[in-house]
């Protein structure tokens, strides 16, 4: 079954308590192939790949950018800015990025242009650059002005496909951290509620996920949020729903 254009293929098992990785021998990691496949020059393809370096006033801001760069994403690596203040080291909201962007992706210039439409990402446009030239310092511009450029249609509608598929994560994500919130607060008030949620029969489905585009597979595991296995998040059954997040 297909999560989405150019995501992997999952592959359901439905099973009951106790929740361990049944099959998990049989599996492949993601850096393991599934069938041999002809090789490559991937040192000349790499080599053309797009590092780029950025700052963001939060990482809430940085997320937003990782989605919307997500079709041509190689690497993704964000840190905190600390600060050191009166002999204490202070964590700021502020957030320093490095990441690279396959050669099919947009360019600098055009990546410029697409962060440009995200709201209150000013801070990001402006020290958006290319890793080799990053100084993490803010160059006043206003938007979509030089080095602004309009990439083509398609990488267009890559990025609108990839920001609307974050609606549909952001949803998931709503419904899980409020679901883990009332059973941390359970947890607190009632002594002995870990134990019993510990004991219970805690229904779920080990699957493995496919990538067409490597051969490679990974097996992954997910826990219903009831009893009743046939629950939808957001409109889709877990194993399926949990599979869309992973490729997001």
């Amino acid at each position: 079954m297909f999560i989405g254009e150019g995501q992997p293929n999952f592959h359901p098992v439905p099973r009951q308590h106790p929740y361990t990785s049944i099959g998990c021998a049989k599996a492949r990691p993601w850096n393991t192939p599934m069938k041999n496949k002809s090789k490559t020059n991937g040192s000349k393809q790499q080599a053309a790949n797009l590092t780029l370096r950025m700052r963001a006033e939060c990482a809430t801001d940085a997320q937003v950018v990782r989605a919307l760069f997500l079709p041509w994403l190689v690497m993704w690596q964000e840190s905190q800015m600390p600060t050191r203040h009166e002999g204490r080291t202070h964590l700021l909201p502020g957030t320093e990025v490095t990441f690279t962007l396959m050669n099919t992706g947009p360019t600098h210039a055009e990546a410029v242009w697409l962060v440009d439409h995200l709201l209150n990402c000013h801070v990001i446009a402006e020290t958006l650059m290319p890793a080799a030239r990053y100084t993490g310092e803010r160059k006043s511009r206003r938007r979509f002005a030089a080095p602004a450029k309009q990439p083509s249609p398609e990488v267009v509608e890559q990025a609108v496909a990839a920001l609307e598929r974050r609606l549909t994560t952001l949803a998931m994500e709503d419904r899980r951290a409020a679901f883990s919130a009332e059973q941390l607060k359970h947890c607190n008030t009632s002594p002995l509620a870990s134990a019993v949620l510990a004991s219970e029969n805690e229904p779920g489905w080990v699957f493995i996920v496919e990538h067409e585009a490597t051969d490679f597979a990974s097996v992954h595991a997910a826990r219903a949020m009831s009893q009743d296995l046939d629950e939808l998040v957001c409109g889709r059954p877990h194993p399926e729903a949990r599979a869309f997040t992973l490729a997001s």
